[in-house]
């Protein structure tokens, strides 16, 4: 087992596959649960890891697109998560519009019936944030709805 951070290790669920990965990518995955996930976490308590770091194979078993920040290439992650004391809407909407964090990108994902899936944050260690949120589907959606970030 390898503590990441003080709430979040790699036998969390989404993190497991964590195990044996590539330094580049603990150090990855570790950057983006300080900057993002222990805010989080102090914020509404329990995050839950639907998804994170993925090898090849497994992205595109799952959709992903062949660019995906899950990938953890360079100085990308990415994570799926929600908080179960608040709605994804309440998680998404604070994310982008009152904390300030340092993500690339936020997407409110839902499914193709429309229901809420989870909140998709990525982030990038080698670069400024751009810090961009969306609307859009899971898997390899190609049109995503921009909406406001403070």
């Amino acid at each position: 087992m390898s503590q990441l951070t003080p709430h979040f290790a790699d036998t969390e669920p989404g993190l497991t596959v964590l195990a044996g990965a590539d330094s580049h990518v603990i150090e990855n995955v570790t950057f983006l649960c300080e900057k993002v996930l222990e805010p989080i976490h102090d914020k509404f308590g329990a995050v839950r890891v639907h998804d994170s770091y993925r090898d090849p194979g497994h992205n595109a078993q799952v959709g992903g697109k062949t660019a995906s920040f899950h990938l953890c290439i360079g100085g990308h992650a990415a994570v799926d998560v929600d908080a179960p004391a608040v709605s994804m809407q309440v998680l998404f909407d604070w994310l982008r519009l009152e904390s300030k964090l340092p993500f690339d990108k936020v997407i409110f994902e839902k499914n193709k019936a429309e229901v809420p899936a989870c909140v998709h944050i990525q982030i990038d260690r080698l670069n400024p944030p751009r810090r961009q949120a969306f609307i859009g589907h899971t898997g390899a959606a190609t049109v995503y709805t921009p909406v406001e970030v403070k």
